[in-house]
């Protein structure tokens, strides 16, 4: 959405590609609501790293295809997929996704842990 003093006007978000062992892929930002929701998970616990609902989640909101048609429907049925998948890949995934959509989740915790 733009923001005018008019009020909202929609935009499409922009999809970006992105590489990830040997393929290419399409990723576009999550909404402001889907970044408070995984923002609220975090507020209840303060570890190192995301945890692997944190990451699904996150992979299930941004994993597209090319014309921005998310690839999963929630984030049940993407734990299917990566259920399957060795942790160390779903891993550099999620690590590759949140450099490419401006998320540090990592950073995140840390600037919770100092307002506590």
């Amino acid at each position: 959405m733009a923001i005018s003093k008019d009020g909202f006007k929609a935009i499409k978000l922009q999809v970006f590609e992105y590489s990830f062992d040997g393929d290419v892929g399409y990723v576009k930002p999550i909404t402001f609501e889907q970044q408070m929701e995984i923002a609220n998970k975090y507020k209840g616990r303060l570890e190192d790293e995301a945890d692997v609902e944190d990451m699904v989640a996150l992979l299930a909101y941004t994993l597209c295809d090319e014309h921005g048609t998310l690839l999963f429907d929630d984030s049940k049925e993407a734990l299917e997929v990566f259920r399957e998948m060795p942790a160390k890949m779903v891993t550099e995934l999620f690590t590759t996704i949140q450099k490419k959509i401006g998320i540090d989740t990592d950073e995140e915790i840390k600037n919770l842990k100092a307002v506590r």
